[in-house]
């Protein structure tokens, strides 16, 4: 089975964050390991995130990129308190 690890996480300053820059920075940490072990990344879901993923995918064909499901949660339910109270009781 394989061991879960948190390998890295770290502030991007000033750079600009697009698709090709976020791909840039994964890259970065990707190199400092054996990426042949690598299973899985998980980021949020943005677009320029989504973009990195394309990016990444050619040159890390077996990596899997996904979405932070917590982040899905906090946005679903987010989206759920904006309703108006009537609606959902009404539905209950």
């Amino acid at each position: 089975m394989p061991r879960l690890v948190f390998f890295s996480a770290h502030q991007t300053g000033e750079i600009r964050q697009t698709g090709e820059n976020i791909a840039a920075n994964i890259d970065k940490v990707i190199s400092q390991i054996d990426h042949s072990k690598l299973l899985a990344i998980i980021t949020d879901n943005a677009s320029s995130i989504k973009k990195a993923w394309k990016l990444l995918a050619i040159k890390y064909p077996k990596v899997i990129f996904l979405g932070c499901i917590a982040y899905l949660l906090n946005l679903l339910i987010g989206d759920i308190m904006k309703l108006p109270w009537e609606l959902v009781l009404q539905s209950g």
